[in-house]
């Protein structure tokens, strides 16, 4: 993986880790939508 890539995918993952607190996710959750999305991502959260 090159250096503009790798760059490109530790970006990502901490953008999605700020934003997580956010994420209106999980067993209880009404947005079935986000969950899939979320578990397509990263399995098993």
């Amino acid at each position: 993986m090159g250096e503009s890539a790798l760059r490109d995918v530790i970006t990502e993952l901490a953008e999605d880790l700020y934003a997580f607190k956010d994420w209106a996710i999980g067993e209880y959750s009404d947005n079935e939508e986000l969950n899939q999305r979320i578990w397509r991502k990263y399995p098993g959260f």
